[in-house]
């Protein structure tokens, strides 16, 4: 079995895409649960509605969000992907936007990309639960 042709490196994106951002959410997510009265204070100050709400709500998503990417559970992973995308689409807005891109947005800008393509693409072959069967 040849491991270089196109179709099966092409496999391997998904798989990378998934374990890095995983990666990204789970140490955020963490670390705004570990600090949760300051991200609570962070959302208030950007002005994120509801902050003592979004601020648990939040680092929930990106905890359970960066596990599922990382494991490639089925259909969650475009689900979860979706959901951390509009996170992003949010920092993007709320927090980022007024620095300029450089310095600024451009590396939530980075991850809404990468999150929508794993949308678009779904886990791939190398997940522990394929979307095929999930269903």
């Amino acid at each position: 079995m040849n491991i270089w042709n196109r179709q099966t490196t092409a496999q391997m994106a998904p798989f990378v895409l998934r374990l890095v951002l995983g990666l990204i959410f789970l140490a955020h997510g963490l670390s705004k649960f570990a600090h949760l009265a300051g991200t609570i204070a962070t959302f208030t100050k950007i002005g994120v509605p509801l902050p003592g709400f979004a601020g648990p709500t939040i680092a929930l998503l990106e905890v359970l969000g960066g596990l599922a990417l990382i494991l490639g559970l089925g259909l969650a992973t475009r689900i979860l992907a979706f959901l951390l995308a509009i996170d992003m689409l949010c920092a993007i807005l709320l927090a980022k936007r007024s620095s300029g891109f450089v310095g600024g947005y451009e590396f939530e800008l980075l991850l809404l990309a990468a999150l929508l393509a794993l949308v678009f693409s779904g886990p791939g072959r190398l997940a522990l639960m394929r979307e095929k069967d999930a269903v």
